[in-house]
Order: structure tokens, then C-alpha cells, then sequence
């Protein structure tokens, strides 16, 4: 152990150097606090002369007054850094903290839910478009590998992410390491800009007596596991598009990309919603440039719950007797709703898709005008949270402080005030807490589809994004919200929440905002489709579409085409598919599970490393065009060192090394790649593939240089 790094070590931790023994056998260490001065004796070497010079100075420094003097002796920097982390950061304290909001969040989700709140370990689907189960159990065991690891864990709204955030840090608090996870919920308004800056806060928060720098510095050890819930809150996702906004989107990730460097253990997990921000070559490019040669990067997406699995067989009979399309409203809330309904309540109240949501918002509505004494009928509380959540998605914001909440309130019943304070006059039922507009507001703030977003932030918002996204989108249904005011973001809320509604009402909110489609993405505008009308409702052409997923509700129809498109780690499954909408379009990594095929398939679709295609494979085969199997590897190769480079690209995307090739071609240069990787000439990493140096002077003979 070296005298200039646990110098360096201690002067991180506010420590400054008082002395080193000539022998440099150990340092002496001042730490002062307030009225506290400390002095630390470290021992490099063990021998009597070293315990004599200690002693002697250990007096000296108590005849001028230092508080407390103590000895340590490490066997090594590793052993320093623990002692010191133990030390500052209090990790049992921590633990504890931690393990309190765990259970407060626990307890709060139980009130909201009018019963008994369980964390259900649902599907999802990894980084290779396999579906596994336990996503706590997969997360919590590949956080033991010790690279630098960047998780983005991705969900629709109202699936979960919190909750499994949630159950993710509990492991964690389980485990027997030495670590501090530092946990971040972010809610968008409209001071939390730039993530550097939240960092900065949540660390001047969280960790008061120390510096940003050694917080960081532990960050990057891995002794703090780095936990940001709604990342994408933080991106301005109105009008965006695939271009600059996305790279402007991935600046956001600079922060990230310092702390995940060649030099760091750090592991960082990022909830999002579905986002292309975190697909396609402009992401893994900056996955290539930016973070460490070892970090390694799982994209990881919450599947739709498994109703039979969540409910349980005796529920699930019961609904499907009463045909009711229970596989279409597969939602975490209205399914955690129905688990804690008696079998009475099921079989008297429900009496279609719609009575599911309807009984649930009753439930919640009545209690409101009981515990507030709200003299409203459901109606008009139904009208006035339809307004609040129209506000909410005019200005981009899924959270606010309650004053301005309650300034929004304030709004929007801004003329009926005279109406609603004289009922309790003419009922005989004189509140003396309700006698104004602000004391009103007040207590209509307290409504409980409206809570406190985070234990530590003056945030309040809707209780989840599910009643958000069902409030916004009878907002639009009943004019109170225009579809144009609507953020590519909050047309993800409303549709996810809309999924699950009956035929009538999605037409109905389809119709309201179809002619705002054609100026959105065309990733979000066939998410929409699906969503509501349950099959593509427009043509695409020259479109690149990642890790979606297409269930048993999808259809295919003929009417409308893709054209030379690109789908990349998508799923099919139990879709019916009318095989003529694709034309010259290309799959890659991509599954078909017990799709229903009609017609006759397009012979220039190309689908490379794909599982179950054959329904879509034309009766054909792809011929190969007279090339070598060494002039298809050189092809390859060419794209990482380009004619007339005077130097190599060292990595290149998947996607990249296909780019400028026939499509009918690109079976061989699959082959190609095989080929490559058995030779060693270039090796797959996480996100791309690497030139392997080593085999430059064959890799020169194939390219003639």
C-alpha cells in the first residue's frame, strides 16, 4: 500500500495529512468536526520501533487536546476503503432507514388498493428477447458480477416499476454486503432539468456531512448501488423525434456515463417507461463511446401480468363465466382490485369490462365523499379529477407541490364556489372548516386518488399512472383536454391505461386524437394502434422498430403495409398476421410464437437469428449471389476498417455491419459473422462486436491493405 494512495483516500474523506515517519512505516491523520478534533495513527509497517514512535506521539497529541486518538493497521487499500466506508457511511443506519420506507411503502399501497398489497414476480423479457420469470431474483443475482453494470429496467405504465423497485432494494437490504444503496425517485416539474444536478441533490441530501467526490468514488467501487425510478421523467419527450432530440435525450445520460468509466464496479439501475431512446444504433453507439470497455448493459422489459397466475384459478373462472375479457384489462391495479374482491362482490357487480374499472373508481370516489365530507355526487368528482389530470398533461407534469395543485384546483372550480359552499348551508351541515375557496381546495386535495409522490419531496400527484392515464383520457373524451395538448409521454400513459377498456370507449378516444397521430413517432403512433384498435391502423415505410411486443389482441390486417422496415428484438405472439403487410422488411433477433399466417409471404422478407418464422418464410430459397464465403467475410470486415481508412473502427454495432447490403445478402453475411467469431477474429461484447487486434495481419490479407 502505497503512502500517496491512502493519502489521497483520506483526504476524500475531509481527513488532512499531519505527518509521515521518515521510514514511511505510518501517517498521521487529523480529522476535525465542530468541537471534535481526531487524530488517526495508520500503520504501513508492523514492527516494535513503529509502536514505540506511535505511543510517543499519541501522547503528545493528548497534551494539546485532541478528542479521541486511535491505531489502525490495514493489510492492504482494499481493507483502508472498507473500514472508512463502515465508518462515514453508517451502512446498518442506512439499512434501517431504507428498510422503514420499504415498509411505509408497503403499508401505503395497501390503503390505496383497498386490500392486502403482495408483490407478484411477473414475466419479462431480457436483453436476447427471452422471457424469464423473477425479475427481483435475475436482478439481484447478475448485481453479483463484479463489472461496472448499467440495468435498464423498462415498463409500461401502471406495471409495476416502482414495486419491483421497491422489492429490488429490500433484497438488497437482505444481503450481507457492505453497501448503501442510494435510491432517487424522480417526478417531473419544472426545476429537475439535468440529472447531474438531482445527483448533486439527492447527495447534499442523503449524505450531509460528506463530499460529492467521495460519494461518487464509492459509487463507482459498487458499495453504493445507484437506484433512479422514472428516469424518463427527466426527458422532455414533447414532440420529439429520431433524431436530434434523441441525442440531446442521450446527453441527459452523461452523468451516468461518468460513474460507469475503464475504472469502475458501478451499478446503476435505470426504471423507465418504453422509451426508443434506449434502442437502435444511436443508443449503442453511445454505449460503445462512452461507458467502460467492461460495463456491461441489460435491457430488461415488464411483461403484461399473467392474469390466471395473479388472480388465482377460482377468480379467473368466475370472470370468464361472466365473459368478461379479463386477458384484455391485464393491469396491475384493477387486477390487484379484483384479488381482493369476495366472491359475492364478483359475481353481483361485475357485469362487463367496463363495470371492472367502474366499480373500482366508485369504491375509491364513495370513500372520498365519506372521509372528506364532500357533498358531491361521483359525477362531479369524476369531472373535476378529469380536469385536474387535463391540467397535469397540458403542462407535461405527473407531480407538483400541493400549493399548486390545490392553485389548479382553485381553476377549475373557480365559478362553481359559491354553489358548493352554500350546500353545507342548506343542508344544515355548517362545516366551520369549510367556509372558503382555500379551505375547500384543501380538503379536496386530500382526495385519495391524490397522494404524497415521495416520502422525502413536497410532490403530490395521481395515486398511480393507471388512474392518471384513465382521468386524462376522459378529459379528451369529454373536451376538456385538446389532443394537441398532448405529449408523446402522456399518450403513452392514456393508451397503456386505455388498454384495457371496452371496444366503445377506446374507438371513441381513437377518434379524438387520430388526426394527431401523423406528427408523432412512428414507434408511439403503432403502439397507439394496437393499443386501442388492437391492429396497425396506418401504413409504415423506412422504419426501425425495437423490442416490441405483439400479443394474441393484434392483427395484422392486409390493408395496411410495412415497407422496408427494420424489426429488431421484437415478439409475436398468438397474433394473427395477414403475411402480405410486409414487404422487403427485415427481422432480426426477433420470436413468432403460434402466429395464425394467411396468404402468401413477401420473398424478399429477410429474418436473421430469428426463433419460429416459418409460417413467414417464403418457399424459397434466398440465393446466394455468386459471392465467396471469404468475400462475404470481407464484407464484414470492411465495416469496421472502410476502403481508403487509414485506420480501423476497433467496434461496430449489430445492425451496423449490415448497413449498405443487400437485403438478400444478409442470410450470408450472417454467416459471415459466425464464421468471424469461430476464427477470433472479431469477439462479441455486450451491446456490439470488437476487431480483435490480435489477428490484424490476417485480417489485413483479407482486406488486401
Amino acid at each position: 500500500m502505497k503512502v500517496n494512495e491512502l493519502t489521497e483516500l483520506y483526504k476524500l474523506y475531509g481527513f488532512e495529512k499531519e505527518f509521515v515517519s521518515k521510514t514511511e512505516s505510518f501517517i498521521v491523520f487529523s480529522y476535525h468536526l465542530g468541537f471534535f478534533n481526531n487524530i488517526e495513527f495508520v500503520k504501513l509497517k508492523n514492527d516494535k520501533l513503529t509502536d514505540c514512535e506511535i505511543t510517543a506521539m499519541k501522547k503528545e497529541y493528548e497534551k494539546i487536546g485532541y478528542n479521541s486518538i486511535v491505531v489502525h493497521s490495514y493489510e492492504g487499500l482494499y481493507e483502508a476503503e472498507k473500514s472508512l466506508f463502515q465508518a462515514f457511511f453508517y451502512p446498518e443506519e442506512n439499512k434501517k432507514r431504507l428498510k422503514q420506507e420499504y415498509n411505509n411503502f408497503c403499508i401505503r399501497q395497501s390503503e390505496k388498493l383497498q386490500g392486502i398489497f403482495e408483490y407478484i414476480a411477473g414475466s419479462f423479457q431480457d436483453s436476447n428477447s427471452v422471457i424469464k420469470s423473477d425479475l427481483v431474483k435475475y436482478i439481484i443475482e447478475t448485481r453479483q458480477i463484479t463489472n461496472a453494470r448499467l440495468t435498464i429496467m423498462e415498463a409500461a405504465a401502471g406495471y409495476g416499476k416502482t414495486c419491483t423497485v421497491y422489492e429490488i432494494i429490500n433484497n438488497l437490504l437482505n444481503s450481507e454486503k457492505i453497501q448503501v444503496p442510494l435510491f432517487i425517485e424522480l417526478s417531473k416539474n419544472r426545476n429537475a432539468r439535468l440529472f447531474r444536478y438531482v445527483l448533486q441533490d439527492e447527495i447534499d441530501k442523503k449524505f450531509t456531512q460528506l463530499s460529492s467526490a467521495v460519494v461518487i468514488r464509492e459509487i463507482k467501487t459498487g458499495r453504493i448501488p445507484l437506484i433512479i425510478d422514472g428516469f424518463d421523467e427527466l426527458i422532455e419527450q414533447k414532440n420529439a423525434v429520431l433524431d436530434d432530440s434523441d441525442e440531446r435525450s442521450l446527453s441527459m445520460l452523461s452523468t451516468i456515463a461518468d460513474l460507469l468509466g475503464d475504472d469502475s464496479n458501478a451499478w446503476i439501475l435505470l426504471t423507465t417507461r418504453n422509451s426508443a431512446i434506449f434502442s437502435g444504433d444511436l443508443f449503442e453507439e453511445w454505449v460503445m463511446s462512452k461507458l467502460g470497455r467492461g460495463c456491461i448493459v441489460d435491457r430488461l422489459r415488464i411483461m403484461k401480468p399473467s392474469v390466471q397466475e395473479w388472480l388465482g384459478n377460482r377468480i379467473y373462472k368466475i370472470i370468464q363465466e361472466k365473459g368478461i375479457d379479463i386477458e384484455g384489462m391485464a393491469n396491475p391495479v384493477l387486477l390487484t382490485f379484483l384479488k381482493n374482491m369476495s366472491e359475492s362482490q364478483l359475481v353481483v357487480q361485475l357485469s362487463n369490462q367496463d363495470s371492472v374499472l367502474d366499480q373500482y373508481l366508485s369504491l375509491l370516489l364513495n370513500r372520498d365523499r365519506e372521509r372528506l365530507d364532500l357533498l358531491l355526487d361521483e359525477e362531479e368528482q369524476h369531472t373535476i379529477l378529469e380536469k385536474l389530470a387535463g391540467s397535469f398533461a397540458q403542462y407535461d407534469i405527473t407531480s407538483e407541490t400541493n400549493e399548486f395543485l390545490q392553485d389548479i384546483l382553485k381553476d377549475i372550480l373557480e365559478d362553481k364556489f359559491p354553489e358548493l359552499l352554500g350546500r353545507y348551508h342548506k343542508s344544515g351541515e355548517v362545516d366551520p372548516v369549510i367556509q372558503t375557496s382555500q379551505e375547500y381546495v384543501q380538503r379536496l386535495s386530500h382526495s385519495c386518488l391524490l397522494d404524497r409522490i415521495s416520502l422525502f419531496q413536497n410532490q403530490y400527484g395521481f395515486i398511480n399512472e393507471f388512474i392518471l392515464g384513465i382521468m386524462a383520457g376522459d378529459a379528451v373524451r369529454n373536451g376538456y383536454l385538446l389532443p394537441e395538448e398532448i405529449s408523446e409521454r402522456y399518450l403513452d400513459i392514456i393508451t397503456t391505461s386505455y388498454e384495457g377498456r371496452g371496444e366503445k370507449i377506446r374507438l371513441d378516444f381513437y377518434k379524438k386524437i387520430q388526426y394527431t397521430l401523423k406528427d408523432i413517432t412512428a414507434v408511439c403512433r403503432l403502439n397507439v394502434e394496437c393499443a386501442l384498435l388492437h391492429c396497425p391502423n396506418s401504413n409504415y415505410k423506412n422504419q426501425y422498430f425495437q423490442s416490441l411486443i405483439f400479443s394474441k389482441y393484434i392483427s395484422f390486417r392486409k390493408e395496411y403495409i410495412f415497407d422496408n422496415c427494420i424489426f429488431d428484438n421484437c415478439l409475436f405472439e398468438n397474433c394473427k398476421i395477414s403475411a402480405s403487410v410486409f414487404m422487403k422488411c427485415r427481422f432480426y433477433n426477433c420470436q413468432f410464437y403460434n402466429i395464425v399466417v394467411e396468404g402468401k409471404p413477401d420473398e424478399e422478407l429477410v429474418f436473421i437469428n430469428c426463433i419460429g418464422e416459418k409460417d413467414l418464410c417464403a418457399e424459397h430459397e434466398v440465393p446466394v449471389l455468386g459471392d465467396s464465403g471469404d468475400d462475404y467475410e470481407k464484407i464484414v470486415l470492411e465495416q469496421f476498417w472502410k476502403p481508403g481508412y487509414s485506420s480501423a473502427e476497433l467496434r461496430r454495432t449489430y445492425t451496423a455491419l449490415f448497413k449498405g447490403v443487400n437485403p438478400q445478402k444478409h442470410t450470408n453475411i450472417q454467416k459471415a459473422i459466425q464464421s468471424l467469431l469461430r476464427k477470433g477474429f472479431i469477439r462479441e461484447l455486450n451491446i456490439c462486436y470488437e476487431l480483435n487486434t490480435n489477428y490484424m495481419g490476417e485480417i489485413k490479407h483479407i482486406l488486401g491493405r
